[in-house]
């Protein structure tokens, strides 16, 4: 009787252990992956968020005049010559020459109002002749003319200068 059991407890065994097999064969294959289709674009369908941004207001171009350069004219009723060196924007400085029987030069700083055009300038080196020039710059910037007034007696000139 034991003999009996013992083959059918063999063939459970077998069979027990194969279907063991066989499910550990099944269960190990690795599932082929779906292929991604790479044409489909997911739409996004959030809204972005509004993002104020500051509006730039553009400054209008100011356009300074070229003041630099050799101006020929008179002072005093005699010939007299600016010579500008030296501008940044609205101030300017250069040298000033009258031609008397020996030359007068005078070193000067000036100021331009671009609201008026109006021209202020004034000698930098002490001497007798030393004043402050008053006067205003045509709108094509071509030339000057005003009056100087002498420091010393308050005498006043007239000076005119065209650009050269």
């Amino acid at each position: 009787m034991y003999r009996k059991h013992s083959k059918q407890i063999s063939l459970f065994i077998l069979f027990l252990f194969t279907g063991f097999i066989v499910s550990v064969q099944t269960g190990c294959k690795k599932e082929a992956e779906k292929p991604v289709d790479k044409t489909e674009v997911q739409k996004d369908t959030t809204t972005p968020a509004k993002v104020d941004t500051p509006k730039v207001v553009e400054q209008p171009k100011v356009e300074y005049p070229d003041l630099l350069g050799k101006w020929s004219g008179t002072l005093y009723k005699r010939q007299a010559s600016l010579k500008i060196t030296k501008q940044d924007t609205t101030s300017f400085s250069g040298s000033l020459t009258i031609f008397f029987r020996e030359n007068i030069s005078q070193q000067v700083s000036g100021k331009l109002n671009m609201s008026n055009n109006k021209i202020t300038m004034s000698d930098l080196v002490h001497n007798k002749m030393m004043g402050r020039y008053s006067g205003k710059l045509s709108e094509d910037g071509k030339t000057m003319s005003g009056t100087f007034t002498m420091n010393a007696d308050k005498s006043q000139h007239n000076f005119n200068f065209v650009k050269q």
